[in-house]
Parts: structure tokens; C-alpha cells; sequence
């Protein structure tokens, strides 16, 4: 069997939050922590731990005293025994993990079935959620740009978003030995891949930096004497691949049916990015973006390690930016100067 079907409930939710996901067999309890933070729309920004089998054992996050290491345990060594997860100890949000069988259908992580809006993270609980989604139902309600506002920090609470969410963490599985790119290293290809040319990239896997960034136009680069050594006496330290705009655009071409945009303009400029990211659906474009940069790591041998820092860094820059274009093009202009 390649994925087990394993269903997500959150205790004490009314109506009941659950989430089904085909998750490979190969998963740790890391793959398992990402994958219920995705489907969930949750960030990640707190403390969390799985409660594992009939002993009760302890797998988490390292800096909890006293747990086994999530990244080294495989979620198969425990197929069919009881899995609960405790997330945010300050809010308490606990959910229940129950297998529901294996399947050759999925080769990578699927949401299935999908029940409910999960609450955000920091809301104040069940009743605090709540009241969020009243106030937002009334849009003369005082509150409500306030509250409109703090909701747009986080992920949407869309099936649509659930979905695109989970297929596309790439699995990393136990001790695989794939070389990990971690997050720090995505928000600066995040800006790379806003800028109006093609080009070539060397990233530095041991510390997960952008050391070269070669423009194919203008023939502009960013290299330190540091790298400049290094590469000579430890190239294998170094990853490098090319990337251009007809790569985004294929992504965006694949992706704009899901949110039902129409797809008509090519991606040429930084300018394009902005227009189509702000007039049509925000969420489409910062989506194509964030799949083209998984899809270029996964064909260079390369996966996102989340690590413990939390939520999608391409996802935030995004929203964050992405109806302020003023401030994204001061942004990229800042790591164009970088030398």
C-alpha cells in the first residue's frame, strides 16, 4: 500500500471540524504534524506533541523535554493504534487521529473530505472563533474591518485552500537522506522569482542560503568571496538550477481553473505578477508561485523542511504584500542592490 487513510477530528468541535487525508506510508510524525496543520489552516506558531499507542508514549517537538523526536519516528510503527495531537498548550486544541484504512490510489499526500471551517490560531477558543465569524457576517458591525483585517494574516478557511495545501508538502519520511532547503531560503526565492528575468541560482545547502543569483539579461550576479571559495573546495555543498518566468506561467496556466480565474496574460514582468495578483484571485497567484518553487526543489533533489519555524514563508510575503505594490517593488529593489 503506498498512503494511509487517516482521519483528523478536533475535540469538543460543534458542528464537528474533521479532515480525511491520504498521507504515504513512508510519513514520519513530522510529515503527520504538517500535513494536520495544513489541512487545518493552522500556522504553526505554537508548541505541539502527539500523544502515540497504548503506552502513551511522547513524540513532538524537541524542545519538549522528554519526547521522542517526530522527525525519526515513522507514523507506520503505529498503524491502527490510538494517535491524538495536542496543539497551542495556551488554547488547547486536540485532535483525535483515526485510521481508516490504506490505499494505492494517492502517491501524495489528498485531502479527501473536508467538514467544517477550523478555528485560527489565537482566536480565543471555540467561543472566540465564533464570535469572529459573527462579527464578519455583518459588515456594519464596528468591528469589522478590524477583525476582516487580522483575518486576512491568516490562510483562508476554504476547502479549496486545504487541498492545495496538503498536495503539495513534499513528504520527507524517515531518515531518506534528501538534502533539505529550509525556510529562510524560500522568501528570498520568493523575491527571486518576482523579478523580470530567467536566470540561474546556487543555493548553499549546508546553510540553506541563496549564495548566487545569476540575471540571464542583464548578467548581473550576487556572490560573496565567501562562496567564491567554498564552491571551489566544497562544491557538493552547492545546489544550482535555472528558473525563468514560462516555469511560473505554466504553474499559473495549471492552477487558475481551481480558483476559477481566466488565464490569459503570460507572466513577463514584475509588473504582470502584481496586476494579475491584485485584479483577479489573490490566492491563485501566490499558490502558482509557491508550486513552481516546491516543484524546481523536489527536481533538484531538494524538499522544503519547514523545520520548526512555522507557516509557509512564500504564502506570507504574499499576502502580505500583495495588495501593497508600492512595497513589494521596494522589496525587490532592495534585493536587487545586494551584491
Amino acid at each position: 500500500m503506498t498512503s494511509f487513510i487517516l482521519e483528523f477530528s478536533l475535540d469538543g468541535s460543534e458542528p464537528r471540524v474533521s479532515r480525511t487525508v491520504a498521507i504515504p506510508t513512508e510519513a514520519s510524525f513530522f510529515d503527520l504534524h504538517r500535513t494536520i496543520q495544513d489541512s487545518m489552516g493552522w500556522m504553526d506558531i505554537h508548541l505541539h506533541e502527539f500523544i502515540v499507542g497504548k503506552s502513551r508514549k511522547l513524540v513532538g517537538h524537541t524542545a519538549i523535554p522528554e519526547v521522542e523526536d517526530e522527525r525519526e519516528v515513522a507514523i507506520a510503527d503505529y498503524k491502527n493504534e490510538p494517535i491524538h495531537y495536542n496543539y497551542d498548550f495556551g488554547e488547547k486544541w486536540e485532535v483525535t487521529v483515526t485510521w481508516k484504512g490504506e490505499s494505492d490510489d494517492y502517491i501524495i499526500p489528498t485531502l479527501t473530505d473536508y467538514q467544517e471551517v477550523c478555528p485560527v490560531d489565537d482566536c480565543g477558543g471555540f467561543e472566540g472563533f465564533k464570535k469572529i465569524q459573527t462579527i464578519l457576517e455583518d459588515p456594519k458591525n464596528e468591528e469589522y474591518e478590524q477583525v476582516k483585517k487580522w483575518m486576512d494574516n491568516f490562510p483562508p478557511r476554504t476547502k479549496e485552500f486545504s487541498e492545495f495545501a496538503v498536495s503539495t508538502y513534499l513528504i520527507a519520511g524517515v531518515m531518506r537522506g534528501r538534502r533539505c532547503v529550509k525556510p529562510d531560503i524560500i522568501g528570498e526565492m520568493t523575491q527571486m522569482f518576482s523579478l523580470p528575468f530567467s536566470g540561474e541560482l546556487y543555493l548553499d545547502i549546508e546553510n540553506s542560503k541563496v549564495c548566487e543569483l545569476v540575471d540571464s539579461v542583464k548578467k548581473k550576479s550576487r556572490f560573496t568571496k565567501v562562496t567564491k571559495n567554498l564552491l571551489t573546495s566544497d562544491p557538493e555543498r552547492f545546489a544550482n538550477f535555472k528558473f525563468s518566468f514560462e516555469g511560473l506561467d505554466k504553474e499559473a496556466e495549471i492552477l487558475a481553473p481551481v480558483f476559477n480565474v481566466k488565464k490569459e496574460r503570460k507572466i513577463v514582468d514584475t509588473k504582470s505578477v502584481i496586476d494579475i495578483s491584485t485584479e483577479d484571485k489573490t490566492e491563485w497567484m501566490t499558490y502558482s508561485i509557491t508550486y513552481y518553487i516546491r516543484e524546481i526543489l523536489d527536481n533538484a533533489g531538494l524538499y522544503i523542511d519547514y523545520g520548526y519555524n512555522g507557516f509557509n514563508p512564500v504564502e506570507l510575503t504574499f499576502r502580505q504584500l500583495q495588495n501593497d505594490p508600492a512595497a513589494l517593488e521596494e522589496m525587490l529593489e532592495e534585493f536587487r542592490d545586494k551584491e
